[in-house]
């Protein structure tokens, strides 16, 4: 209990989520509609593919999870945080659960921020064993509930690490009309070369763009089967470290399958192919909340790369937002020059954010772990961990 917010704890195994469909759809309406995404079946999914014994690929997931739920004094629903148990040397990680592709965060009525947030720290304070971590990362301190709760359990712990892994871009000045876009183009060379990409496709061959929004059925099953076959030729291949969505890990799994169940349900999918003599060759894909948009894949199969089709799919982008009232588009990492090109900048610094056990060894080990020497170490592993 922290002040007229009561938190019970909710419990599930094999990969599933506690029965809370009714208090998930309570809350999610008091969200910011940008995060309107993150429904009961979105971490379903999530946990389904990732941390189900029978599916998972990394074993280090158990498939247990704990749900946070906070209730306000007219037991309305106000808060739900979730998390998922990771098991590896011996220590247990209590991580926020959810993909972290557009972003991981936790629900939270915009109306009831600052004591959600401090009565979820007072109860993972009180939650964490003595052998226990908590792992909030990737994440984005940039929205009110997710930088309060950083806060509360700074405040209350005296035990959180935070570490800086990359900058996240966005687009922030999408045009408001078809007018303003035509004058953009023309003020960007990049932009005016579009149309000459698309007329020698078409003097080559037969070039076709299709907006796929929300397709059900066959119509899905045949679209996802597209943007596997174009990840498929694209240079992810033969990447060392690939960033698959729909051809590989799985991501192949959880797209489809939160697509299915969440995405389409709610109007948020929209996806973007180019076909070439009826060949499809290139992707965009996206999920779109309200005004945002969050950019999940962007590839063109190899052979085709004289087209600038990424320029030509980002171009239908920007044409379908002008229409739908999208004012912004969250491109993720921003160490990809040609996002910079399409008008991204630097937002928000996406971190680590750890809490040892709030008790006199993790109290120790932070203070040690803030010491310089250490905390480059640190920083250097954390994306292994």
């Amino acid at each position: 209990m922290s002040s007229t917010i009561a938190v019970t704890l909710h419990h599930a195994e094999d990969g599933s989520l506690p029965p809370l469909q009714r208090e998930w759809r309570q809350c999610l309406a008091g969200m910011a509609e940008e995060q309107r995404f993150l429904t009961y079946d979105w971490y379903g999914a999530w946990m389904a593919v990732y941390t189900a014994p029978r599916q998972r690929e990394d074993p280090r997931w158990t498939g247990c999870c704990r749900v946070l739920v906070a209730t306000d004094a007219d037991g309305r629903t106000v808060g739900i945080l979730p998390l998922a148990l990771r098991l590896e040397q011996g220590v247990r990680w209590w991580s926020l659960a959810g993909c972290q592709s557009p972003l991981r965060g936790f629900l939270c009525d915009v109306r009831h921020v600052d004591p959600v947030c401090s009565a979820f720290a007072a109860a993972l304070v009180r939650m964490l064993g003595w052998r226990e971590i908590l792992r909030l990362g990737p994440y984005g301190a940039n929205t009110p509930e997710r930088a309060a709760l950083v806060r509360e359990l700074e405040r209350r712990s005296g035990t959180v690490l935070k570490f800086d892994l990359y900058r996240r871009v966005v687009v922030n000045n999408i045009a408001r009309t078809p007018e303003d876009l035509r004058r953009h183009i023309r003020a960007h060379s990049s932009f005016q070369r579009v149309a000459g990409y698309e007329r020698r496709m078409n003097r080559e061959g037969n070039a076709r763009f299709v907006h796929h929004r929300n397709p059900t059925g066959p119509r899905l099953r045949k679209l996802i089967d597209e943007c596997r076959a174009i990840e498929e030729a694209s240079w992810l291949m033969k990447s060392s470290w690939p960033n698959f969505t729909f051809a590989r890990g799985p991501e192949a799994r959880f797209w489809p399958l939160v697509s299915a169940t969440s995405l389409i349900p709610n109007g948020q999918f929209d996806c973007w192919i180019a076909y070439f003599d009826g060949a499809p060759v290139a992707l965009r894909f996206a999920v779109t909340c309200g005004s945002m948009r969050y950019a999940i894949a962007n590839q063109y199969d190899e052979r085709y790369a004289q087209y600038g089709l990424g320029w030509v799919l980002y171009l239908k982008d920007l044409e379908d937002c002008v229409a739908r009232g999208v004012h912004r588009i969250d491109m993720a990492m921003g160490n990809a020059a040609y996002k910079r090109r399409w008008g991204a900048e630097d937002d928000v610094t996406e971190m680590e954010v750890l809490m040892l056990p709030p008790r006199w060894h993790g109290r120790v080990a932070a203070r040690l772990a803030s010491l310089p020497a250490v905390y480059r170490q640190l920083a250097r592993r954390m994306p292994r961990l």
